[in-house]
C-alpha cells in the first residue's frame, strides 16, 4: 500500500529543510510518494485567473517547484501542485487522502509560518491525518527515540496509536510518559495544606492508570514508560534532553484543536519552539 506525505512549500530554506525530512520518511515506503503543494494566495482583482501581471511569478513558483522535483527524484516520487486560495482552506483540500502533513513551522511568509498562527490552528484543528512541524533548526536525522506525551484519557490514545506505528516503521525505542501535578488544598486564611505522603499516594495512582492505559497496546518496539511529577511541558523539555528524542507525538482534543492541547498551553509554546520534530495527531470528537 502507498504512503504519501503532503508538504506544503513557499520556497524557504525552512521549507526545504520540511521537504528533506519528508523525503527522508518516505523513502523506506515502497511506492511512497510526496505531494509537493504551493499555494498562491496573490490577490485575484476579481478576474477568474487574476492579474496578468502576476503570471511570470506564477511561472517562477511552476519552475522553482519542478526543480525540487527533479533534486529527489532519484530518492521518492514527487508531484508538483500548485493551487490558489487561504492557505488552510488549499492545505485542507489536499490533506484528504494522504496519510502526513510534513510543514516548516516558520518561512518566508505568513502561509510558511502556518504553524505560529491561525492557519496552523485551523489545519491542526480540522486535519484527518497527523501534521508534522519541523523547526527550521532541525536536525534531519534518523528517528530512534520516539517521545509521547499522554493524559491516559481517550483523548491520548490516537497519538499514542501513531507513536506506535512510528517506532515500529522506524525501529525506534517509544518513551511513553505521563506527567502527574499535585492537588493544592488552599485555607481560607490563604495557606496551603501539604500532606508527607502526598507524593507517593499520587504517584501510586498515575501508575496503576498507565498500567491500565497501556495494557490496550501491543507492539515489538522497545517501550520505556515513565510516570514523573511535574508540569507536562517541562516534563517533556525534560525528557527530550535527557534521552535525545528524534520525535515527539502529541494528541488534541477533537472538539477544539490546537487551543486545546491534551498538555495545556504550556504546550502549544513548546510547539514554537521545540527544535525537534513535534507530530500533532487530532483526536475523534468532531471540530
Amino acid at each position: 500500500m502507498g504512503f504519501t506525505i503532503l508538504c506544503p512549500t513557499d520556497f524557504s530554506e525552512a521549507s526545504d529543510r520540511a521537504l528533506r525530512y519528508a523525503v527522508e520518511l518516505a523513502r523506506p515506503h515502497a511506492g511512497a510518494k510526496i505531494r509537493l503543494l504551493h499555494v498562491d494566495d496573490l490577490p485575484t482583482y476579481g478576474l477568474p485567473d487574476g492579474s496578468v501581471l502576476d503570471e511570470p511569478l506564477r511561472d517562477s513558483w511552476r519552475e522553482r517547484l519542478e526543480d525540487l522535483v527533479e533534486r529527489f527524484a532519484d530518492r521518492v516520487e514527487i508531484v508538483p501542485v500548485m493551487t490558489h486560495g487561504p492557505p488552510s482552506g488549499e492545505i485542507l483540500a489536499h490533506a484528504g487522502d494522504v496519510d502526513l502533513v510534513v510543514m516548516a513551522t516558520r518561512g518566508r511568509n505568513a502561509f510558511a509560518r502556518a504553524l505560529l498562527g491561525t492557519t496552523a490552528q485551523k489545519v491542526t484543528r480540522a486535519c484527518p491525518v497527523p501534521v508534522l512541524t519541523i523547526d527550521p533548526e532541525a536536525e534531519v536525522r534518523q528517528i530512534r527515540k520516539v517521545l509521547c506525551m499522554v493524559d491516559l484519557t481517550p483523548w491520548s490514545e490516537p497519538a499514542l496509536d501513531e507513536a506506535v506505528r512510528w517506532a515500529e516503521r522506524t525501529g525506534a525505542t517509544l518513551y511513553v510518559v505521563h506527567a502527574f501535578e499535585l492537588p493544592l488544598y488552599t485555607l481560607p486564611d490563604g495557606g496551603s495544606i501539604f500532606e508527607p505522603d502526598l507524593v507517593a499516594r499520587v504517584r501510586a495512582q498515575a501508575n496503576d492508570r498507565m498500567d491500565a492505559f497501556l495494557a490496550r497496546w501491543s507492539t515489538k518496539a522497545p517501550v520505556e514508560r515513565l510516570v514523573v511529577e511535574g508540569a507536562p511541558a517541562t516534563v517533556a523539555r525534560q525528557v527530550m534532553e535527557d534521552e535525545g528524542i528524534d520525535l515527539v507525538v502529541l494528541g488534541t482534543h477533537g472538539r477544539s484543536g490546537m487551543q486545546r492541547l491534551l498538555l495545556g498551553s504550556v504546550a502549544e509554546r513548546m510547539l514554537r519552539t521545540s527544535h525537534v520534530p513535534v507530530m500533532v495527531v487530532r483526536a475523534g470528537g468532531g471540530t
